[in-house]
């Protein structure tokens, strides 16, 4: 409730993931005064993108602007995901054979629940998958990715899992324009 009132209130700044609004800032003359001048937009990209991805959708040029400093460079975004969230990771989780079920399942099934249950979870962390390609120009290497917060069995493994699940982020944005 009370950062509800923070963000509401006029002249404040917004918090950022939990830590008030002049955390990133701090944290930026912190960075200055270890290295002797500014860290570059990839250097900053790490302890400011909690705040830029959910006050500015991932723009640090306006981050920067909002902390009151001038950005090193301007960005340009390229956006990696071609539809809503929630298609791209319901394209996701049926390319990586996710099914639908109803309630029955549970019943009939528990272990294919348990493996919709992982699969799902791979599916939703998908967009995470396109915010660090999108960081970094590059697809993510797996301990980037946090494979090893996820269970593989759906697939055999990791080695089998992560090249699938890769596949299918692939085919999913496939329609980016």
């Amino acid at each position: 409730m009370a950062a509800a009132i923070q963000r509401s209130h006029p002249g404040r700044r917004a918090p950022t993931d939990g830590g008030g609004g002049d955390a990133v800032a701090r944290e930026l003359h912190r960075l200055i005064a270890v290295r002797g001048k500014p860290p570059t937009f990839r250097q900053f990209a790490k302890p400011a993108a909690g705040a830029a991805n959910h006050w500015f959708n991932g723009d640090l040029a306006k981050l920067y602007t909002a902390i009151g400093e001038k950005a090193p460079a301007m960005t340009r975004r390229v956006d990696l995901l071609p539809t809503s969230a929630d298609e791209f990771v319901n394209a996701v989780y049926v390319a990586i054979g996710g099914q639908y079920y109803d309630d029955e399942l549970y019943t009939s099934d528990p272990d294919a629940v348990d493996r919709y249950g992982e699969i799902a979870r791979l599916a939703a962390r998908s967009i995470y998958y396109l915010q660090i390609a999108e960081a970094t120009g590059r697809q993510p290497e797996p301990a980037e990715f946090g494979v090893k917060n996820y269970e593989w069995t759906w697939a055999g493994g990791l080695e089998r899992g992560w090249p699938l699940l890769e596949q299918a982020i692939s085919r999913a944005s496939i329609g980016r324009t």
